[in-house]
């Protein structure tokens, strides 16, 4: 696939048959981003418990290792705000929303938290990936 940032010829500024733009390049890589996000959410759902809890195809499978181990939450909610996926920390905490506030800080049950949310798009579908971090203790 050839790209290009401005995909005009000489003189005009029509694109040029055959070429990508940038704009259409970084959708497609986004989707894809995507896709393979949902592939490890997907992993996840289907995740054993105990010492097998990684045999494969879960142990090669970079993203959803990743999802998995890491301590901030991970919620992923459709279209609809229906929880999809989240991972073992955010089934733990057990708080989350499906509004696509960018950034935000917020308290639950004495504890302080940063919340951030991505709207991304897979195969039509919107969908709203949030994280959640607790934040040290002040003081």
């Amino acid at each position: 696939m050839q790209t290009t940032t401005s995909g005009a010829r000489a003189g005009t500024d029509a694109p040029r048959a055959g070429t990508v733009s940038a704009t259409q390049t970084n959708a497609v890589r986004a989707e894809r981003a995507t896709a393979d996000l949902l592939d490890a959410f997907q992993l996840l759902t289907r995740r054993g418990a105990g010492l097998l809890a990684w045999a494969a195809p879960f142990r090669d499978h970079p993203i959803a290792f990743l999802l998995d181990s890491m301590t901030d939450a991970a919620n992923l909610w459709g279209g609809e705000g229906e929880l999809l996926y989240q991972n073992r920390a955010a089934a733990a905490l057990g708080i989350g929303r499906a509004d696509e506030t960018s950034s935000e800080s917020f308290s639950n049950e004495g504890r302080r938290f940063e919340r951030r949310c991505l709207r991304c798009r897979a195969d039509h579908i919107e969908y709203v990936l949030e994280i959640i971090h607790e934040l040290p203790h002040e003081g």
